[in-house]
């Protein structure tokens, strides 16, 4: 039986710098026309579509899912609400995740990055998507 071990005869390499020159005009195109976000970017967006919605009422459920960020999801009734993570050091916890308990009452207006969190009559003021260190 005789092996034919010669891969790269002139055939085969115009075979692969083909397929290598189509991949890389097909992923200049792809990212052409679908571009990809970055994580900043994806952040950005987020803190604008919290900025642009009211939020009111009983925290009944929070879930806190850890990335590089962290956020907040809040069930009150059949909403769920998803907070941009925050940290303020004139509170304690210092972390908005950490601080909030199950119970409590927050309003946010559209259009504002304050949060006003009731707890036992006392109203505790937050600014959404703020990182104090």
């Amino acid at each position: 039986m005789d092996l034919n071990l010669n891969f790269f005869n002139k055939k085969n390499v115009t075979i692969l710098i083909f397929i290598f020159l189509s991949y890389f005009v097909l992923s200049y195109i792809l990212n052409y026309f679908f571009p990809m976000k970055s994580y900043q970017d994806y952040l950005k967006e987020q803190k604008e579509k919290i900025y642009l919605q009211e939020i009111k009422g009983c925290v009944k459920f929070i879930d806190i899912i850890r990335d590089n960020n962290t956020h907040i999801y809040l069930h009150n009734d059949s909403l769920v609400y998803s907070l941009p993570y925050t940290r303020s050091l004139q509170h304690e916890p210092h972390t908005l995740h950490s601080f909030l308990e199950i119970g409590d009452s927050i309003y946010k207006p559209k259009f504002d990055y304050s949060i006003t969190i009731v707890r036992n009559g006392e109203k505790i003021n937050w600014i959404l998507g703020k990182d104090e260190r």
